[in-house]
């Protein structure tokens, strides 16, 4: 009998293991949602999966130049405190101070000074010299802005977004005006995201970040939001090996009592 809540304990502690469990991220599993340039630079980023704790981010505004990056800009990195679901907003304020710079969630060191004109701004995983996946990428002014994507898993329009040739070229304040409820995935939201007619921005000389004309930070940390399908979910083989192991206890409990009634 002892032998057998061993395992049944050890069954327990295996479910509980792989359900913490997550995968790691990936390109598109974070998005941009707001870009400042203006005065105290920020931008926020929305997590499209659910983020582990203890998971970091890097953000550079170096260029890419399809084989590494270029050296003389500046990089931040952010980390999870407990763990962030999916469709939270993160803020990033203050960012182009190594003193000041904050956020809405987790935790922040290093600095990101965004230029007001050609810049770009990069998410990924792993160090400068040997990132390990790139996450999402903004520019203000394509290639003059993030350099290259070759090699980063990156799409423009679909896990990154551009607005070089547009009317909001080299804008200085950005930020996603579209829908954050109503699709069924949050993968769902990234074409959204990622199309930059769903933005809005100024730009011109002077500071606009504060001008009480649209948009303006700080930036809006309305969470994103799905409404999926009712799905039954199939249980697991370890699931059901589970259930078999407990009703074995059950009975080999209910054979003792009955035993010991006997006797």
């Amino acid at each position: 009998m002892e032998s057998l809540y061993k395992i049944v304990f050890l069954l327990i502690y295996l479910l509980g293991f792989n359900a913490a469990q997550g995968s790691l991220l990936g390109p598109g599993d974070i998005a941009f949602t707001g870009w400042n340039a203006d005065s105290r630079d920020a931008f926020s980023f929305v997590a499209l999966t659910d983020i582990n704790a203890g998971e970091s981010i890097v953000f550079t505004d170096n260029e890419w130049s399809g084989t590494a990056f270029t050296s003389g800009e500046s990089e931040l990195s952010w980390t999870t405190s407990s763990g962030l679901a999916a469709g939270t907003i993160v803020a990033i304020t203050d960012s182009h101070s190594a003193t000041d710079v904050a956020a809405s969630s987790g935790s922040v060191s290093g600095r990101v000074a965004l230029n007001a004109s050609n810049e770009g701004l990069f998410a990924l995983l792993g160090t400068l010299a040997a990132p390990s996946h790139f996450l999402t990428a903004f520019s203000s002014d394509g290639a003059a802005g993030f350099g290259s994507l070759s090699g980063t898993g990156l799409t423009v329009g679909l896990n990154a977004i551009d607005f070089h040739g547009t009317a909001s070229q080299d804008d200085d304040v950005f930020a996603y005006a579209g829908i954050r409820a109503g699709e069924s995935s949050f993968s769902d939201y990234l074409g959204l995201i990622n199309d930059t007619n769903h933005w809005l921005s100024q730009g011109g000389s002077g500071s606009q970040h504060n001008d009480g004309i649209v948009p303006d930070t700080p930036f809006s940390t309305i969470p994103f939001v799905v409404q999926p399908a009712a799905v039954v979910a199939e249980p697991s083989s370890l699931s059901l090996l589970l259930l078999a192991m407990i009703a074995l206890v059950g009975l080999r409990c209910r054979s003792s009592a009955n035993h010991l009634s006997i006797d």
